[in-house]
């Protein structure tokens, strides 16, 4: 059982699961996905813009709160909602197509 939980590199005695990361295993891995490289910059492209989306709907759902709720401005009201909508669909879309 021990020999599945050590590096098999006897020149470092660190675990096998805390080593740091090899930049050799992420070009190798990067070389693999080669042929599939714009499927993988798409999906690079949709996790980070799905990262950035969720901080900016709940910030624009504070900021619709906090500004036209607050002072009873109704065309505001439904301007800043609607932005909040186009947000959110944006944000489920691109949700749907980083699972495809």
């Amino acid at each position: 059982m021990r020999s599945l939980l050590w590096s098999r590199d006897t020149r470092s005695r660190t675990r096998a699961d805390k080593r740091p990361l090899d930049l050799r295993l992420i070009r190798r891995l990067l070389g693999y996905m080669g042929p599939y490289a714009a499927k993988r910059n798409w999906l690079m492209l949709c996790v980070l813009l799905r990262a950035i989306q969720l901080p900016a709907t709940s910030w624009a759902i504070g900021e619709t709160i906090k500004g036209p709720i607050t002072d009873h401005q109704i065309f505001s009201i439904f301007h800043a909602t609607t932005w909040v909508f186009v947000l959110a669909a944006f944000t489920q879309f691109t949700f749907h197509y980083r699972y495809r």
